[in-house]
């Protein structure tokens, strides 16, 4: 289990290290050419990379990397349990991520107030936290889905769907800025729910999985 687990950590865990280490480069040319330069507007929306890469690592993750812990001899049982605790340990670990690099960027160029969505993904990582399962949800689900072989209508519903779920992140823009803070809260938490039911959905699609994906 724990070897499954970290199996599929692993190269998320890289690329959010790789991601903290650039981060570190734009602080460096942002403090050489100025805060007002391209490099200083690259750091206020530096969050949202992390968003997206670990949406993307969820997606191989059991599109790729399920299918050769199998051929290693994992177990399909074991895999389950590891892909719902991956969910869990790739959201915390980059919400940490995206809380340090966002105090850092406030601390430095103080850019947001608290209605801006960076804030609300940074500052307070509990609010981006619902999000964050939705992404890593959603797309260990569609790694799961093989689009290669999909019918016509079924790729172009997985597109609108790919659509909306990033679209999630204006509408939680939106709420926070029209709608009451009790509302926000219970939209955040639905999307956690949405993220938890995505991921034992992908789970259980594991239990199909093939050795390769030929």
């Amino acid at each position: 289990m724990k070897q499954a687990l970290w199996f599929l950590c692993k190269p998320a865990l890289t690329m959010l290290g790789t991601l903290a280490a650039v981060y570190g480069g734009l602080l460096v040319l942002t403090a050489l050419f100025g805060y007002n330069s391209l490099f200083g507007t690259y750091l206020v929306g530096y969050g949202m990379v992390f968003y997206i890469t670990a949406a993307v690592c969820a997606a191989q993750a059991t599109g790729s990397y399920c299918h050769l812990a199998l051929g290693f001899g994992v177990t399909r049982r074991t895999l389950q349990r590891a892909v719902v605790l991956y969910c869990l340990v790739l959201c915390g670990v980059t919400q940490i991520f995206n809380a340090v690099v966002g105090a850092v960027t406030q601390h430095l160029l103080l850019v947001w107030d608290k209605q801006q969505v960076m804030y609300l993904l940074s500052g307070q990582p509990l609010y981006g936290l619902g999000l964050m399962l939705l992404f890593c949800g959603a797309m260990l689900w569609g790694g799961t889905v093989d689009f290669s072989t999909a019918s016509i209508p079924k790729r172009v519903l997985l597109i609108v769907g790919m659509i909306l779920l990033y679209g999630q992140m204006a509408v939680f823009m939106l709420i926070n800025q029209f709608l009451g803070d009790g509302i926000f809260r219970a939209y955040c938490a639905v999307l956690a729910v949405l993220g938890l039911g995505f991921t034992a959905l992908a789970a259980h699609r594991l239990r199909h999985l093939a050795v390769n994906q030929a």
